[in-house]
């Protein structure tokens, strides 16, 4: 996976997954049996593309030598992060914890998501400088 071609289909694939993700988590106000089932797939869909994203050649985006690495840094530990957070709604359903507990799960997942989100944004946009 060390050619330039593979960073589309990722970040199309990655693209497909917070689609899909944030219309259900918009769509419901509490999890359900289904839900955990969607929040399971989607984890383990987040944990191949960490496992591709470690194996995509770095150097591929952009052009300054020191910029993307951080920027695709960010992007991993954010979706590390999103996976914790699915882990610790998951872990929370399973122990039938009260429904404000739920609903700070869904924004904590949602939150976390919309994470990545901003950081594949910024991994792919031009980097601002600050005068």
């Amino acid at each position: 996976m060390n050619t330039a071609t593979f960073w589309p289909d990722w970040l199309r694939r990655l693209d497909r997954l917070l689609l899909d993700s944030g219309r259900w988590l918009r769509s419901v106000s509490h999890l359900t049996t289904t839900h955990i089932r969607l929040i399971e797939d989607a984890k383990r869909r987040l944990i191949a593309l960490i496992g591709e994203l470690k194996l995509l050649n770095r150097h591929v985006i952009g052009s300054d030598p020191c910029g993307p690495i951080d920027r695709i840094h960010d992007l991993q530990a954010a979706l590390e992060t999103a996976v914790q957070h699915i882990d610790q709604a998951v872990a929370d359903c399973h122990r039938e914890a009260e429904f404000a507990s739920k609903d700070s799960s869904l924004s904590l997942i949602s939150g976390a998501l919309g994470d990545v989100e901003h950081r594949a944004t910024l991994l792919l946009g031009p980097v601002k400088v600050s005068a």
